[in-house]
């Protein structure tokens, strides 16, 4: 059986469709533009899952299952169920700065402070190095990585630091309060309410002091409820 297929714009403007075929305890990909050469994978294999379990699954069932998974890990990296679709914006990424050494600058040029809040210096940073608080990194200007999360590919990975900003004021909010987020887990997090976290289940991006009680953040690997 097919499970139906699925399909997004790439950055080309090309409509690339998706679809997983199970037969038997195999499954399969096809996938490519739909003006073009498809590629077809080769059959993947599925045994007894959880076997003397009472969730046991045959091979046959076990197929199904991962086909199923795979296709909604598709549907939330951007894939849509119609391709009437696949113009409509499932969840907002933060803007990345340009090097200006990359480009021809015609000067003069303006600029004014991004910042997106600030968290405070106790807080600790999952690095390369292990957990160091935020504002020694800062101040010792600290060259590690920062372990970050990748939306495209639903990954952890880490990061170069690309600069250090202490007491950073936001000129279009003078006045910024701080805020104490306690987490489900008993954590706590001191932050400003101009800093934005991310939803992951609503796949957008919310500023703090614009959270609900019982949203969702993501926080390492994990999530985690205000």
């Amino acid at each position: 059986m097919k499970l139906p297929t699925i399909y997004k714009k790439t950055k080309t403007g090309k409509i690339q469709e998706w679809t997983i075929e199970v037969k038997g305890s195999q499954y399969r990909t096809i996938s490519g533009q739909t003006d073009g050469e498809k590629i077809t994978n080769n059959w993947s294999d599925c045994d007894i899952k959880n076997a003397g379990k009472a969730n046991a699954t045959t091979p046959e069932e076990q197929a199904i299952k991962e086909a199923e998974a795979k296709r909604k890990k598709k549907l939330e990296s951007g894939y849509f169920e119609s391709i009437k679709d696949i113009n409509k914006i499932q969840y907002f990424e933060p803007m990345l700065a340009q090097k200006y050494e990359d480009h021809e600058i015609n000067y003069p040029v303006y600029s004014q402070p991004k910042l997106d809040g600030c968290l405070s210096y106790d807080t600790l940073v999952c690095t390369d190095m292990g957990l160091i608080k935020i504002g020694e990194i800062v101040e010792k200007q600290m060259n590690c990585k920062v372990k970050s999360y990748n939306l495209k590919s639903r990954k952890e990975e880490f990061k170069d630091i690309v600069n250090y900003a202490k007491d950073g004021k936001d000129i279009n909010e003078p006045s910024i309060e701080w805020y104490e987020v306690g987490l489900s887990n008993g954590n706590k997090i001191e932050i400003t309410g101009n800093h934005l976290i991310y939803l992951p289940r609503l796949k957008c991006w919310r500023r703090v002091d614009e959270l609900n009680e019982n949203d969702v953040v993501l926080l390492e690997n994990n999530l985690k409820s205000i």
